[in-house]
């Protein structure tokens, strides 16, 4: 257990969590909010969805810190190949469930954007 902490650079961590996070405001705001929402048939909702927002900050801190773990093993593969996962898993869930693909793009492209900034935040800090 104590490879998931040992050495880990929280300070990138950290900020390639904030730095993901904030991107996410972005990426599904002025980026693709509205081709997002119009490919689900949703409405902008009037009151944030925090619980949403929390699972979010969640899985987008995970990302980051599994980000710190391969790099302290220098297995940046790794942690491609996690990602890559996560792409494909959320690809099959699509197909399963008749999600549209226009949503499905900007959403794997999030997850692809998030994967990017953390893996920076780690080369950076």
């Amino acid at each position: 257990m104590s490879e998931l902490t040992a050495d880990v650079n929280w300070i990138a961590v950290i900020v390639g969590f904030v730095a993901a996070y904030g991107f996410g405001w972005i990426w599904y705001g002025p980026l693709f909010g509205k081709p997002w929402s119009s490919a689900l048939g949703l409405k902008i909702p009037d009151k944030l969805p925090v619980l949403a927002m929390a699972t979010q900050a969640v899985g987008t801190f995970l990302l980051a810190w599994l980000a710190g773990v391969t790099a302290v093993s220098n297995h940046l593969a790794t942690f491609i190949l996690a990602v890559l996962m996560v792409v494909a898993l959320m690809k099959a869930n699509a197909f399963y469930s008749g999600r549209p693909m226009r949503a499905l793009t900007i959403e794997i492209g999030y997850v692809i954007a998030m994967a990017v900034i953390v893996v920076a935040a780690q080369a950076i800090f």
